[in-house]
């Protein structure tokens, strides 16, 4: 269960460094982003699936996630100076 936890961890922590996110105090695999226009289009653009309302997104990353799909979404929504 450790093992499980610290893989969701690494893969939110690296969205949140790639989008410039500040580290929560706790530890979390769930990453809440708002402002980012068109968010849900550009997540379906490349296959992605989030929780989205307005201009938020609600990302929670799993065993199932890897690297590949932290940079997927990191291209899909792009730099946060973007929006």
């Amino acid at each position: 269960m450790e093992a499980i936890n610290r893989h969701d961890v690494s893969l939110a922590n690296a969205f949140r460094e790639g989008m410039g996110i500040p580290m929560p105090r706790v530890a979390s695999p769930i990453v809440s982003v708002r402002g980012i226009p068109d968010a849900e289009q550009r997540l379906d653009g490349q296959g992605l699936r989030a929780s989205v309302r307005g201009d938020g997104v609600r990302l929670a990353f799993h065993l199932y996630n890897n690297q590949e799909d932290v940079q997927k979404v990191l291209r899909a929504l792009g730099p946060r100076r973007a929006w």
